[in-house]
């Protein structure tokens, strides 16, 4: 009796079940909306875009050793109750990409007591500083600038390199919940199916063309059916609940998939399935020119490289020429264009 209570609230579980689940069921998941929520929504997806963004700051930082330098040197120097000299000299440094440094900068020099060096009164220059040997080549500025686009570029290879593990984890997730359903489909094909034929054996027994035992047979192959169906169908929600763990919202709360839910209708002739390139040698040519690791390995490559030249720039001797037309006053633009040079 306790076996037989058992079969009936089982069935009674499924054909409820049944009902729920038939009641919302246009509720669909195809694999591109996976793809989507995946590629905007997943938490690592987003971690990897603020990896690029770091970069691209960086690039910004490194620029950032280009800018104009606009600085200003005061000194007194008064002892005694005497005033020996006071100096007062803004300057604007230009640094340029070939390790070149454009200099304009004004002096007013005043007193009795200075450096015989140092010219009196007001007076303007303009000059530049060119290395010779060493920093020629590479400096630092540029190999800082050069390495941070490289180190940009590894972090879209890594970005790909992240994302696409994640869709492929997930994407197999996917076609497993698709697998899940479509067997349910098949054992519920099959109740239904050996819910005619017992409707066919009672009728034989009716008219005498069976024995009762037959009636038997078909209701326990029936309640057969019907196990498996349940069961299936628990499957079914197992694998929806492990392909939630992909599904996330835009306020990063993660989204459950609704047991009502099932797969699209014509999944496979999805357009990711019909346009696949199967081609080997096609797929080997594409790996080897926009494969993500290996990208992220030639820009490693490319960093060792910088950073090689830069140490090779330690071994030569420092021999920078430099020259400063001067002139009176504070005409920097006349010292600049019309004064004769050296």
């Amino acid at each position: 009796m306790k076996s037989a209570k058992s079969i009936y609230l089982i069935i009674f579980v499924v054909i409820f079940c049944q009902k729920g689940f038939a009641q919302d069921s246009l509720n669909t998941l195809n694999v591109e909306q996976l793809l989507t929520i995946v590629r905007n929504y997943h938490p690592i997806a987003r971690q990897a875009n603020i990896e690029i963004e770091k970069s691209t700051a960086d690039i910004l930082i490194a620029k950032g050793a280009f800018d104009p330098i606009l600085s200003n040197y005061l000194a007194k120097k008064t002892f005694d109750g005497k005033k020996y000299y006071s100096l007062n000299t803004p300057e604007v440094r230009i640094p340029t990409w070939y390790g070149i440094e454009v200099v304009a900068g004004l002096e007013n020099l005043e007193g009795n007591r200075y450096d015989v060096a140092e010219t009196v009164g007001k007076t303007n220059y303009f000059g530049i500083s060119i290395p010779l040997a060493k920093n020629l080549v590479i400096d630092k500025r540029r190999a800082y600038l050069q390495q941070a686009k490289v180190f940009n570029k590894m972090a879209l290879a890594e970005q790909r390199v992240t994302i696409n593990n994640l869709l492929i984890e997930a994407v197999e997730s996917y076609w497993q919940w698709v697998k899940a359903y479509q067997i349910y489909l098949v054992i519920t094909d099959n109740v239904a199916l050996n819910q005619r034929r017992i409707d066919f054996v009672k009728k034989s027994f009716l008219n005498g063309e069976r024995a009762a035992i037959d009636t038997l047979e078909a209701t326990a192959q029936l309640q057969s059916f019907q196990n498996q169906q349940y069961s299936y169908w628990l499957a079914f929600q197992k694998a929806g609940l492990e392909l939630s763990v992909f599904l996330w919202q835009n306020n990063n709360e993660p989204y459950y998939l609704p047991a009502s839910t099932i797969p699209q209708t014509g999944w496979e002739n999805e357009t990711n399935i019909a346009n696949f390139n199967l081609d080997l040698e096609s797929l080997e040519e594409i790996a080897d020119k926009n494969h993500p690791i290996l990208q992220a390995y030639e820009a490693k490559q490319e960093v060792l490289t910088i950073d090689k030249k830069l140490k090779f720039q330690d071994l030569l001797p420092k021999l920078d020429f430099r020259y400063n037309q001067l002139g009176k006053g504070y005409k920097l633009l006349e010292t600049a264009v019309q004064a004769p040079l050296f």
